[in-house]
């Protein structure tokens, strides 16, 4: 060892040594034992000392043993190492080794030994996440340490972690909290990591019910008040409905809850709190789903039993109405809110429960009822109905009727026949007296009442009768004769009234005899039962019915009588036998034998006769029998039958004159005979003699006792034998207990008796008992009669009273038989005077002993124990003598004895007693238990203060308090217990100036407590108001408890107004309740600026805290002083710091200069390389901090000055250095520090500033303890944003503050969130929207700091936000702006996609929005350019509509002759509903292949191609065409000229391949080769003309139909196409009829049965084009019958008519062959605008036309049908040329109408040519006409006139005729062709003829008239009609004379014409000549015309023909006469 030793000594001193040479001795050194201990203590220190001066190194050394493999010293050097190893973090291999020799990763050291690692204690960040890890570990480890992780969770500095992180953190401390909760209260023994396992994963609830007993109401306060520390409102709810049902089915279930009166307060506080827990419930649904259930509970059932009986329904029943009429009070619920209608609902329930209960008990309870009480409230209305009458209250049933409206019902007649039926018996009974009427009134009763018949009822009883036969006896028609009968049965009181009513149920009889029944059975029986027995004895009906000596048979009634005669005189003379009491002995031969024997045999011979049993008991043989066996006891040993007779001649009847038990111990215990000897006897007649012989010593056992009899009764036992030992003897063999007993009993010497049975040792221990020792007093001291006795007699007990008590008792004792509490107390009283002679312990006992049931039934003897309890207290001898009081019974003498003695007992049992008086179930609320109340109170408070003041008793107390309230004040204080102080103030009210000693340092003392807030408020309240108001102001100043500052500022706020400074501690301290302890501290300085405090948290992002500030404060809702809060401050405060987070800090337009595009690599970089750039030049702090106006301008900085690696951008920010005023990037700004101008906040500032600022501080101070105030050390701070009361440090943190991650939508909304739904929040969105415009503005160079397709995005974020809130609050002009902000940025978007910004126009001035005629202009251009999809993609992006950008791409196609593009680029047009997919990729696919075989059809195919055309148009089809269509289908038809074959034959070579996975790109299919055939065809034409081939060019066609040029199929067939598909079906026919094509015109109607008017629009083309012929050409050959076009042809004569288009109609008719309305069409152009008759005869062609076209007519029934294929219609009379019209189409009309319609044309001839001739002879036809007419209409003018004829209506005709008989020179001329007009057409004459007449009378043409009487009598009728006409048409004449006016002459001729009396008569009259009129009516007595004549002249004024009439009148029969 000495060459290492030399070596390392040598390296020691730093000689020159090779550290190889040690090596070397060190690899080959050998360690012994000897050594090994200075070795590992002197020489491995040294060599490690040597590593420190790096002089050797550890690995070389290491290296060196391992070489010599010298391991046992390579193990010392390890040991070592580890014994000193220290862990160096900055030292990579002590991390190493620090993981070898631990075998842990090194970061578990810092954690467990945080206090050795000084450098990275201010690392607080990393220190915190290794603490973190730890805690996450030990969270996810199965076992858990619940106190561990607890302890864990404290070192956790939750505040600089990660929002997740203070999550996790969070929740794992609530399940810890939870698990600490729920050990308590465990059910079972579980661990803590069960608990915690559960808890993580489950709610607090679910953990609680599955781990403690939630059933025991002793933890439920507990709970309550755990759960309300959860934020989880759910939970609370639902744990409170679970109490309240748990609590109501405790409740329920819990039997005879209700028997003890103390159970009565519980009761009532289980009804008050489950009402205070429903209140509470916020939840609104969960409340009424509650009430619900707790209504449900009334139907719980236990063995198919409802549990709940009367009191529990009540009880819920009540609760319930109680709680809904709160809750409708304070109309919680809204009225349209569903849980409103349940509410109601359920209301409704609870009073329809309520009502049926007070029903159901109302009407009569009984034990059933209460038993099954639930089963009869939910019975139908029917069976309540039926409960009330069967208890007879009609009141209730009618009660039931209305509420259910049952009153039309058969059940509610039922009712009230019934009521009417039981008025009617009353009445009955009450006026019995009145015999005679009885029967009356019983009959009027029920003639007003008839029974009323139930349809249902009769149905049923007839159908069971069809069984059951004697059922139809019991219908509604017999129901009167049962009522009747069932009067007589119960309501007659007499023989006389009961026949009457028999005899009127007799008359009412209809019963059917035929069929049997026992009720007409039992009718029959009474009836005729009553007859023989009511006259005889004098009985009425109902006596007969329920006396049993009536049998209910005649029969059986005669018999009877006949027995109980014969009987009688048996009876009689037995009777008489028997009482003879001759001298003799018993003899046994006595005559009365026989006579009972003969009775016997009577009574034998009636029961067989009568009763249904064979052998009918003897009974009287028997009783002869017994008797005589009986009789052989009196001659046991001797003759003892004197005991009996007493010397007279006895019979056997006598041994009933003594008991058997009487006679047994005559003759054992007087005449002392052998029991044994009578045992066989009695034997023999199956007697108990044991029975017989204890009975006469056994005293009397009372099972019952009478009271009040005598003294001997009462003592009877006195009267028994005493017992021989010869008969305990025989007693004991039969029955050694009753031997015992008797023994006992008696005292009988000589008897033993064995008492070993275990029978008799429980009889003495029974005997022993208390209650037998307190009896056997009043039975002479034998306790075993007493043990024997079942009940006690009173009257003994009373009597030992009277024995036991000195004589003023005695009275008093008898007098307490009066049940009067006065008398009573009075008895207790004079008791009182004499109570120590007495025993009152002892008589109490004797009472108590009495049986309690005994008690209750004797109100005497509880009096007597109350009085004696009286003296029992009063004396106060006995041991806890007061507690007797609780025993008195009687009311008043117990209150008065607690009155009396209260202040002598304890203070407990004084409570205790008044407690217990005052919460009786029978407690009455007057003055005395309001006085117990009052003492009550004085008695807790000074049993408690007893202590306090040192005193022996509550009323030394009491007095204390009373006589020295300060005192005992003072000393209360001094206890801190308010509970006294409250109670003390509350009783003895002391003075104002004693309160004053309650100072602030008590209540501040006493809230350290935790004092309940009401009971602080009962202090202040009792305090003087002013002391009160100082107290607590001063309390604001020393409290920091946040729940007592917020009561002491709403005590003061109620009591103080005008304080802002309280208003603002008030809202504040309602804001402080969301944070924790150490915020609150933090807070408190912001105390008195609550907007502050809601700043802070904004500005740190803290938005949970601030909602739920915002939701307690619930500023909306509550009435805060505008000064200090209001929605409109809180609002603007949030949208200052929504706008703080969009704050996007970018240059748009940089100084040109400065403009430099970076690298992407450099952007890449990470901040750390960026950090680690050298090479910039050096800077130097400047000394003088710059203000903000010398800073470095944002504009003039691209780059970061401090790195130059960073080029700023909307991700890299500019910063600037408060220091240096130099703009610089995040990274090198993350520093901060104090800078002198802004006070003590740390600042950002650059690593340059700060490394220069701490460098100089290190240099100018080097004392460690100092560097704590350094910047450098302050400079690792939290960076917290935080306002204190200092303005100037708010000022600057303001100014200083910005959102590090702005711009920030997502931070915008959720400020924003808190924003009131107010304007102002659309506005402020708008705003910001617009702001973002200004930064989407296009500029000729892009700014590459601006992310536009970011801004946008951010932009629309808000526009949509903008849109939805101005939705919300009706903003209209918000919504408008922002889909107008929505639309532009999608513009915007796709052109920055597209990078085509630079394309949109600039928008001028300030307008920012974008002009839709800029964009117009934008989509023309790009159109004009051909860029299709763009302009497509802009178009819609902009909201315009993209249909003109598809129009002009559609017609660029259409033109160059690309028709299948063209096709689908007009399919997106034409559809309005989406601009890019218009059908089904396979309709389009199949659109486009029946496109491409359209291509090749040539025009004769044309019906395949109607086919086509006609499945297209199946579709619905537009109402009108579109103006795009019309302008293709002008494209198309300038397509004349022809399509080249070849070009042709390429086209349908077309390919198409498209993308069916796209189906959002703009064209689901892509055309590859599509030929543009126009350009092809011209290309192909240019190259024939250069080849000199000119015969290309073919000549046009010309269709012969159509004046238009033809133009190629191809493109005929397009037209088709878009026509088809897109237009009308209008446009497609004009189109075919356009073209010449009608006859495929006509075809499509036909085939898409078109509808009418269509046709017609075609038909009036085609005639408008002159092509009609073609038109119904092409009709004929499709249909030549033309039933195809029925009911167009239908349709287009109706709009001809119409439209009054009469020679088109006419044409058409002809052509249709209905020649009927042709020829009425000539008609109507025969008398079309003619004035006269003239004019009409000039019309006679049409006339004639006319009667052709009817005379063809019939010619054409004669015709064969014949085809032909053309049709000529050049000539008009080539009608034979027609084929036979169709039948469906012309008007068939009779040939017999058809002929008479041709005469009619010829007498048309002849009217018109007559009235033309007049006419041209000077008659004015006209006037004539106009005349004729206004006879009828006086209005008629002659403008309105037109010229009848005879095809007119009938008043045409008739006047026709008229005119022929006026116009004429005379009557004759004209007269036979009005006759043939009337006759033609069958017109009344008489009307014809009147009309003539009135118009002669007019025209005053009389002779005219006397020329139409001759002509008329001339006609041959017979003469009463023309008599008739003539009398008619003569007075009608008349009537218009007298209206004219003409003279009385011209009337009176006239008048003289007419025939019949009446009208002449009438006409007189009329005509005023009453004197003519009077005497023709003499003439013919016509008395009916007399007195019209009479009341005429009293009108004329004409007294002489008036007298005249009345002389007429009173002469004359009543009735007027007829013609003769």
């Amino acid at each position: 060892m000495d060459p290492l030793v030399s070596s390392l000594d040598k390296l020691l001193k730093c000689k020159n040594e090779d550290p190889a040479r040690f090596y070397t001795y060190l690899s080959d050194y050998t360690l012994t034992e000897h050594d090994e201990k200075h070795f590992i203590e002197s020489f491995i220190p040294k060599v490690y000392y040597l590593y420190d001066k790096k002089v050797l190194r550890k690995d070389l050394v290491y290296l060196s043993l391992l070489a010599g493999e010298n391991h046992h010293v390579l193990e010392k050097f390890i040991e070592y190492d580890k014994s000193i190893f220290v862990l160096n973090i900055d030292d990579p291999v002590s991390l190493f080794d620090y993981y070898v020799y631990e075998k842990k990763h090194w970061v578990y050291e810092i954690v467990n030994n945080p206090s050795g690692f000084d450098k990275l204690i201010p690392l607080k960040t990393i220190y915190n996440k290794l603490k973190m890890i730890k805690f996450i570990y030990e969270t996810n480890f199965p076992e858990v340490d619940i106190e561990y992780l607890h302890s864990l969770s404290a070192q956790i500095d939750v505040e600089v972690l990660d929002d997740f992180w203070k999550f996790y953190v969070d929740e794992i401390i609530k399940f810890i909290e939870v698990v600490r909760f729920c050990k308590p209260l465990l059910k079972r023994e579980v661990s803590d990591s069960e608990l915690f396992a559960f808890g993580s994963s489950n709610a607090l609830l679910d953990t609680l019910s599955r781990f403690v007993d939630l059933g025991d109401p002793a933890r439920w306060d507990t709970i309550l008040n755990r759960l309300k520390l959860n934020t989880n409102e759910d939970e609370l709810n639902v744990f409170t409905g679970f109490m309240i049902i748990a609590t109501l089915i405790r409740l329920l279930l819990q039997e005879n809850y209700n028997t003890n009166n103390q159970k009565k307060d519980f009761v009532n506080s289980v009804f008050e709190d489950v009402k205070t827990w429903l209140l509470s419930l916020q939840n609104k649904q969960l409340q009424v789903e509650l009430l619900e259930n707790v209504f449900s509970l009334l139907f719980h059932r236990s063995r198919n039993e409802f549990t709940c009986k009367e009191k529990e329904i009540r009880f819920i029943l009540f609760l319930l109405k109680s709680v809904i009429e709160e809750l409708q009070l304070k109309k919680t619920h809204e009225k349209t809110s569903p849980e409103h209608k349940k509410l109601s609902s359920l209301m409704n329930l609870v009073t329809d429960s309520l009502w049926r209960l007070d029903l159901i008990i109302n009407t009569k309870m009984t034990p059933k009822i209460e038993e099954r009480l639930l089963n009869y409230m939910l019975a139908p209305p029917a069976s309540l109905i039926h409960l009330c009458l069967k208890r007879r209250n009609f009141e209730r049933a009618h009660q039931v009727i209305q509420i259910f409206d049952l009153r039309d019902s058969d059940l509610a007649h039922e009712v009230t026949y019934a009521e009417s039926l039981l008025a009617f018996k009353k009445f009955l009974r009450k006026n019995g007296k009145l015999k005679v009427s009885i029967d009356r009134s019983v009959e009027d009763f029920f003639q007003e009442n008839p029974p009323r018949v139930n349809r249902e009822v009769e149905q049923a009883m007839e159908k069971l009768g069809e069984k059951f036969k004697h059922v139809l006896h019991f219908k509604s028609d017999n129901e009167t004769f049962m009522n009747v009968f069932d009067f007589a049965l119960t309501s007659t009181k007499t023989w006389e009234e009961s026949e009457l009513l028999l005899k009127l149920a007799a008359d009412k009889y209809n019963l059917d005899d035929s069929i049997p029944s026992n009720y007409r059975n039992f009718y029959k029986r009474i009836t005729e039962l009553a007859y023989v027995v009511g006259p005889k004895d004098n009985v009425s009906l109902p006596e007969i019915l329920t006396s049993p000596q009536y049998p209910l048979d005649v029969t059986h009634y005669n018999s009877k009588e006949e027995f109980y005669d014969a009987l009688g005189k048996l009876y009689d003379e037995f009777q008489t036998q028997v009482q003879n009491r001759d001298p003799g002995s018993f003899n046994k031969n006595h005559p009365s034998h026989k006579t009972l024997l003969k009775m016997n045999d009577l009574c034998q011979k009636y029961l067989q006769e009568t009763s249904s049993e064979k052998e009918p008991i003897q009974y009287l043989q028997r009783t002869f029998n017994y008797l005589k066996a009986f009789s052989r006891i009196l001659y046991i040993e001797q003759n003892s039958s004197d005991i009996i007779t007493k010397q007279t001649n006895a019979s056997f009847f006598d041994i009933f004159d003594f008991n058997r038990s009487e006679l047994t111990g005559k003759l054992l215990f007087e005449r002392h005979l052998d029991p044994t000897e009578f045992e066989k006897y009695f034997g023999k007649l199956k007697l108990d003699f044991l029975y017989h012989v204890v009975g006469n010593c056994f005293p009397t056992i009372n099972l019952h006792v009478q009271e009040n009899v005598t003294v001997e009764e009462l003592y009877h036992d006195n009267m028994l034998y005493i017992p021989s030992p010869s008969i305990i003897v025989y007693i004991q063999k039969r029955n050694w207990l009753l031997a015992f007993i008797l023994s006992e009993m008696y005292k009988v010497e000589g008897i033993k008796i064995d008492i070993s049975e275990v029978r008799l040792r429980t009889f003495f221990n029974y005997l022993k008992l208390p209650k037998i020792q307190h009896l056997k007093a009043i039975f002479e001291k034998n306790d075993i009669i007493a043990a024997l006795q079942n009940c006690i007699s009173a009257q003994k007990v009373r009597l030992y009273l009277r024995q036991h008590i000195v004589e003023p008792d005695v009275i008093s004792i008898q007098s307490a038989h009066s049940n009067s509490s006065e008398e009573v107390l009075e008895t207790g009283v004079e008791m009182l005077e004499d109570a120590k002679t007495t025993n009152w312990k002892s008589l109490y006992d004797l009472i108590e002993s009495v049986p309690e049931n005994q008690m209750k039934k004797k109100p005497d003897l509880v009096a007597l124990r109350d009085m004696v309890l009286v003296n029992i207290v009063q004396d106060g001898f006995e041991s806890e003598y007061y507690r007797y009081t609780f025993y008195i019974t009687e009311r008043d003498l117990r209150i008065d004895t607690i009155f009396n003695n209260l202040k002598r007992w304890p203070g407990k049992f004084a409570s205790d007693v008044i407690k217990a008086e005052v919460s009786r179930f029978d407690c009455l609320m007057d003055s005395k238990v309001e006085t117990l109340r009052d003492w009550l109170k004085h008695i807790e408070l000074n049993e408690q203060l007893k202590t306090v003041f040192d005193l022996k008793s509550w009323y030394k107390s009491y007095n204390f308090c009373k006589n020295y309230p300060e005192s005992a004040l003072e000393k209360i204080l001094l206890t801190d217990n308010v509970d006294h102080l409250l109670d003390f103030i509350k009783l003895y009210k002391p003075s104002e100036d004693t309160l004053c000693n309650i100072t602030t340092t008590y209540l501040s003392k006493i809230m350290d407590l935790n004092i309940p807030l009401t009971k602080i408020k009962t202090i202040l309240d009792s305090l003087p108001f002013e002391h009160a108001i100082n107290t607590c102001h001063n309390l604001l100043t020393l409290l920091r408890n946040l729940e007592y500052l917020q009561f002491i500022a709403d005590y003061l706020n109620n009591n103080v107004t005008d304080d802002l400074f309280l208003k603002n501690v008030q809202v504040s301290l309602k804001m402080l309740t969301v944070f924790n302890a150490t915020d609150q501290e933090q807070l408190f300085c912001l105390i008195n600026e609550p907007l502050s405090i809601l700043e802070v948290l904004l500005m740190n992002t803290k938005l949970d805290k601030l909602a739920a500030i915002l939701e307690v404060l619930n500023v909306p809702n509550q009435d805060y002083s505008r000064e200090i809060i209001s929605v409109e401050k809180i609002d603007e405060l949030l949208r200052r710091y929504a706008e703080k987070s969009l704050d996007f800090r970018v240059i748009t337009h940089p100084n040109p200069r400065l403009l430099k595009t970076p690298e992407p690599t450099k952007l890449l970089q990470s901040f750390d390389s960026l950090s680690l750039a050298s090479d910039k030049k050096q800077f130097v702090v400047p000394e003088v901090v710059p203000t903000k106006e010398e800073w470095v301008q944002n504009d003039e900085v691209v780059e970061c000055m401090c790195c130059r690696q960073v080029t700023f951008s909307m991700f890299s920010r500019r910063h600037h250095c408060r220091r240096c005023g130099r703009v610089v990037c995040y990274a090198c700004s993350l520093k901060r520090m104090l800078v002198p101008t802004y006070g003590d906040i740390l600042v950002r500032v650059c690593l340059d500033c700060f490394a220069q600022t701490c460098s100089s501080s290190d240099k100018s101070d080097s004392n460690a303890s100092e560097k704590s105030d350094l910047p450098s050390s302050r400079s690792f701070v939290q960076e917290y944003w935080f306002l204190n009361d200092d303005p100037e440090h708010n000022k600057i943190i303001r100014e200083e503050f910005s959102y590090e991650h702005a711009p920030s939508t997502s931070l915008c909304f959720s400020i924003l969130k808190y924003h009131s739904k107010s304007v102002e929040y659309p506005k402020f969105l708008l705003e910001q929207c617009e702001i973002m415009l200004k930064l989407l503005q296009p500029n000729k160079e892009p700014t590459h700091e601006i992310d536009y397709l970011l801004v946008i995005k951010m932009l629309k974020s808000l526009a949509v936000a903008a849109k939805m809130v101005s939705a919300e609050n009706m903003l209209s002009s918000g919504t408008s702006m922002a889909d107008r902000i929505l639309s532009q940025a999608e513009l915007l978007a796709l052109l920055a996609e597209r990078g085509c910004l630079n394309l949109m126009p600039l928008v001028g001035g300030q307008n920012l929005y974008i002009d839709p005629t800029v964009l117009r202009r934008l989509r023309d251009k790009l159109l004009q350019r051909e860029q299709w999809n763009l302009a497509l993609e802009v178009s819609t992006k902009a909201g315009l509509d993209n249909s003109g950008v598809f129009a002009a791409w559609g017609k660029s196609c259409l033109k160059a002759g690309s028709l299948l593009v063209a096709r689908d680029k007009f399919q997106r047009c034409f559809d309005r509903h989406n601009q890019y997919e218009t059908s089904s990729i396979a309709s389009r696919q199949s659109d486009l292949y029946r496109s491409l075989d359209s291509l090749t059809l040539s025009r004769s195919r044309l019906s395949s191609r109607i086919s086509t055309s006609s499945t297209l148009s199946t579709e619905n089809k537009p109402i009108k065409d579109p103006p795009l269509l019309h302008e293709i289908i002008e494209i198309l038809e300038t397509k004349t000229r022809t399509i080249k074959s070849e070009v042709l034959e390429k086209a349908q070579r077309i390919t198409i391949s498209g993308s069916m996975s796209s189906l959002n790109q703009i064209a689901p299919f892509t055309v590859h080769t599509d030929t543009a055939i126009c350009v092809v065809n011209r290309i192909k034409n240019l190259k024939e003309i250069v080849s000199g081939n000119f015969s290309f060019a073919e000549g046009k066609k010309v269709n012969p139909y159509s004046s238009k040029p033809s133009i190629d199929p191809i493109f005929y067939d397009e037209c088709v196409y878009y026509l088809t598909k897109y237009g009308t079906h209008l446009s497609l026919l004009e189109f075919y009829v356009r073209h010449g094509d009608i006859h495929t015109a006509l075809l499509y109607i036909v085939e898409n049965r078109l509808t009418t008017d269509l046709f017609v629009e075609v038909y009036m083309k085609c005639l408008k084009d002159g092509v009609v012929n073609i038109l119904q050409e092409q009709m004929s050959r499709i249909d030549s019958s033309l039933n195809l076009w029925k009911d167009y042809l239908r349709q287009l004569c109706r709009q001809l008519e119409k439209h009054q288009l009469l020679n088109c109609l006419y044409q058409l008719q002809l052509y249709i062959g209905d020649y009927v309305r042709a020829a009425m069409t000539c008609i109507r152009f025969y008398e079309e605008n003619v004035k006269s008759f003239t004019e009409l005869a000039n019309n006679m062609t049409h006339l004639y036309k006319g009667e052709e076209h009817l005379k063809q007519v019939l010619e054409q029934e004669q015709w064969v049908d014949v085809s032909v294929d053309t049709m000529s219609t050049n000539s008009k009379d080539s009608f034979h040329e027609r084929m036979l019209s169709n039948p469906d189409l012309v008007m068939k009309i009779d040939t017999k109408d058809i002929n008479k319609h041709i005469d009619t044309v010829s007498r048309q001839v002849e009217i018109v040519n007559f009235l033309s001739r007049c006419e041209s002879s000077g008659v004015n036809t006209r006037q004539l006409l106009t005349d004729l007419i206004s006879f009828k209409d006086s209005n008629f003018t002659n403008e309105k006139l037109t010229i009848p004829i005879l095809f007119g209506s009938t008043a045409d005709k008739i006047h026709l005729a008229t005119m022929a008989i006026v116009a004429g020179r005379s009557v004759e001329e004209g007269f036979q062709l009005a006759t043939n007009i009337i006759e033609d057409f069958k017109l009344r004459p008489i009307k014809v003829y009147c009309l003539a007449g009135k118009q002669f009378a007019k025209s005053e043409r009389y002779n005219g008239i006397s020329q139409l009487v001759n002509c008329i009598k001339s006609t041959g009728i017979n003469d009463s009609a023309v008599s008739d006409m003539l009398d008619e048409m003569l007075a009608q004449a008349v009537g218009t004379l007298i209206k004219a006016n003409v003279t009385a002459t011209k009337v009176e001729e006239l008048i003289k014409l007419i025939k019949d009396r009446a009208i002449k008569i009438s006409a007189y009259i009329e005509a005023k000549q009453l004197k003519t009129a009077y005497f023709l009516a003499v003439k013919y007595k016509r008395t009916a015309d007399v007195r019209r004549i009479q009341r005429e002249a009293e009108l004329l004024n004409m007294p002489a023909i008036k007298a005249l009439c009345q002389k007429v009148l009173q002469t004359s029969p009543s009735t007027s006469h007829s013609k003769e």
